[in-house]
């Protein structure tokens, strides 16, 4: 079961136990491309080794066009553990998320300050999750 969480308030203390968590879980981070620049090419020239490829997933819940997708090595656990939340808003590369044995476990719509997990993933973050605004997802 999917539930969304509302962010707007910039809730890093969950931003922070989450993506902590996802990493840990997640084998692959896919990001919708807003805008193709510079930035993308540097981050493929950086994380090359990780690279599998663009437009790959057919199942991604928030999917706005061209997508870019990656293995999650220690070196990409690093970098996305250093994000906060508000860091993927208008970026080229925006909206990550995350996969778990092709499985969308995290999903991230950042101009919507929303989260939406794949609840059974985060169980142990009960007590975190409690204290932030939910919605069901269909």
């Amino acid at each position: 079961m999917k539930k969304s969480f509302d962010l707007s308030n910039e809730d890093s203390l969950l931003w922070q136990f989450v993506i902590k968590k996802t990493v840990e879980l997640a084998d692959v981070v896919e990001f919708n491309i807003l805008y193709e620049d510079e930035e993308i090419l540097l981050f493929i020239e950086e994380y090359f080794s990780d690279y599998i490829g663009e437009n790959i997933s057919k199942e991604k819940f928030y999917k706005t066009g061209k997508s870019i997708r990656f293995k999650i090595s220690e070196k990409m656990k690093s970098f996305l553990r250093q994000q906060s939340f508000s860091y993927w808003y208008n970026k080229s590369l925006e909206d990550p998320s995350f996969f778990c044995k092709d499985k969308e476990i995290l999903v991230t719509i950042t101009h919507e300050d929303l989260l939406v997990l794949e609840i059974d993933y985060y169980k142990d973050l009960g007590d975190i999750l409690d204290d932030v605004i939910t919605y069901d997802v269909i």
